[in-house]
């Protein structure tokens, strides 16, 4: 059996695949939070909350997914008759997919907690040695003149 796999570091690819090496290249390289890119505080800022807008949809997203993958377990019969048993197998199947949507929810706040703890640990320091615009000497009114 030939070798698949090429070096996902290089590119390059042994056995068959498009250029790119690996065969699940494009899902593997998508990221809809783009690369980062920290070199200011708004490339900070914008990142944290495109990470927080991200984890909510998908929150949102799994949590629905959750409540109708237990509705449509719900109606499978039990195979022992029980007559609340296809709905407890239905959440002991769905409590997992609701816990991966909490977890989702969790991840978006501490996303927006990672700007705001960026603010507490560095603004001081920043805002001390950011460059501000020179005043312009304010004219005085006079009223002898």
């Amino acid at each position: 059996m030939a070798e698949r796999h090429g070096d996902p570091f290089t590119g390059q690819h042994r056995g068959g695949h498009k250029a790119g090496g690996h065969p699940y290249a494009a899902q593997i390289g998508y990221s809809p939070l783009a690369d980062p890119e920290f070199f200011t505080n708004a490339d900070i800022r914008n990142y944290c909350e495109k990470a927080r807008t991200e984890f909510l949809k998908l929150s949102f997203e799994l949590s629905m997914a959750a409540e109708v993958l237990q509705a449509v377990l719900k109606e499978v019969p039990d195979p022992t008759g029980r007559p609340f048993g296809a709905g407890a197998r239905a959440r002991r199947v769905a409590r997992h997919l609701k816990r991966t949507a909490t977890e989702a929810r969790d991840a978006a706040k501490n996303a927006a907690r990672t700007y705001a703890a960026f603010q507490r640990e560095f603004d001081p320091e920043l805002s001390a040695t950011s460059r501000t615009r020179p005043r312009r000497a304010r004219r005085r009114f006079d009223f002898g003149a």
